[in-house]
């Protein structure tokens, strides 16, 4: 029973489904004579320790009790199936269950979970920081042909019966099984178009539009990811911050400045003189994706890039994960703001456009540079 916990550092545990576990389900149950525990185990040792580490200290925690709004996926490529349950944890055992009422089959789909036997997979994906408030709970079936590729993958992966690791990896184990896109699987695997819609941008909310799963974006869900989109560029400006630091060190730079830690709708953040050279201004663009992510530029943004007398530059910084990320560099685009600004202008009078989205190709990056800070907040180290 894999387990992904959107955009922490642990999201996917994985755990075989036992017989008990699947009494859940009220066909199960009553045909297969398999217990009476009625709900599936959340292992603490992943669940708590790696998941959800200060669960017990909110009142929720300690209360024992967890309201939770409910999304079944599959087997095979069934569509969402919305319920409202609980993971609670009683006094007399130490792990935390998926409880509540029995999940019967949907009217429409009478047959739907009676093809799951002990052996099979559930992803679960929790949206939440210090405890669950939803989760996509994906079900894999090794005897339903739409499900075998992706039911061999977690099993030939070496995921162990419950084991934390990231989505990175999972996204791993479902390109190598060949699963194709139409799997519900990939509902757990659209950060990127997540990351997008938060920001307005028209692929990511074509993306998650188009899926025929029935994928929704909550408000709740659409305002965490507008946060963490916060939190990811103002993490990559730390980083940036770190490295000129470094270059002014080591007389890369003779100097440099962080304007928008100081002025928040600056149209750039850094401004930076490379040594001997004339003063540049960065602006820098950050995610936890790869490189392809598109980026958003605002058109205060365009403007200052067509304008400004300094070289305008852009940093994109990627895989970002805590003190360590990529960087490839944009140099001098006054051009391209020019290109953009010259079609805004053909627009109707009285229309203004507030920004664009570009894919990073559309832009010349230099080669790739590795950025690491050390756990000890000394200089950054350069691959």
């Amino acid at each position: 029973m894999p387990f992904v916990k959107s955009n922490r550092s642990y999201t996917l545990q994985s755990t075989r489904l036992t017989g008990s576990d699947l009494t859940l389900f009220e066909w199960q149950f009553r045909n297969k004579n398999a217990g009476n525990q009625k709900s599936i185990n959340l292992n603490a040792d992943v669940f708590i320790d790696r998941l959800y580490p200060s669960l017990q200290d909110t009142d929720v925690g300690r209360n024992g009790r967890i309201p939770l709004d409910l999304f079944l996926y599959g087997p095979g490529n069934a569509r969402a199936y919305n319920l409202q349950r609980k993971i609670i944890k009683g006094g007399s055992y130490k792990n935390w269950r998926l409880n509540g009422e029995y999940i019967a089959n949907p009217l429409d789909q009478p047959n739907r979970f009676n093809s799951l036997v002990p052996g099979n997979f559930v992803i679960f994906d929790f949206e939440g920081d210090f405890f669950p408030t939803e989760a996509r709970a994906v079900f894999v079936a090794q005897n339903v042909p739409e499900d075998a590729r992706l039911h061999a993958g977690i099993e030939h992966s070496g995921v162990g019966s419950m084991q934390a690791i990231d989505l990175a990896a999972l996204r791993l184990i479902v390109h190598a099984s060949g699963t194709p896109e139409s799997h519900p699987v990939y509902e757990l695997l659209l950060d990127a178009a997540i990351e997008d819609a938060a920001q307005s941008g028209l692929e990511g909310t074509r993306r998650i539009l188009g899926r025929s799963t029935g994928r929704r974006l909550t408000r709740s869900e659409l305002e965490r990811a507008r946060q963490r989109a916060d939190d990811v560029g103002r993490a990559g400006e730390e980083l940036i911050d770190g490295y000129f630091a470094l270059q002014q060190a080591s007389g890369g730079i003779e100097g440099y400045a962080w304007i928008s830690a100081d002025n928040a709708i600056a149209p750039y953040d850094f401004t930076m003189k490379p040594t001997g050279q004339v003063n540049g201004k960065i602006e820098v663009k950050s995610t936890n994706g790869d490189f392809t992510q598109v980026l958003h530029l605002s058109v205060a943004q365009i403007i200052e890039m067509r304008d400004s007398v300094e070289p305008y530059h852009i940093y994109r910084v990627y895989e970002l994960d805590e003190r360590k990320a990529k960087l490839r560099i944009a140099t001098d685009v006054k051009a391209f703001g020019e290109q953009v600004l010259d079609r805004f202008a053909e627009l109707p009078q009285g229309v203004t456009a507030d920004g664009i989205s570009v894919r990073p190709e559309t832009l010349l990056f230099a080669p790739e540079i590795i950025i690491e800070l050390p756990d000890d907040g000394g200089e950054p180290v350069l691959e």
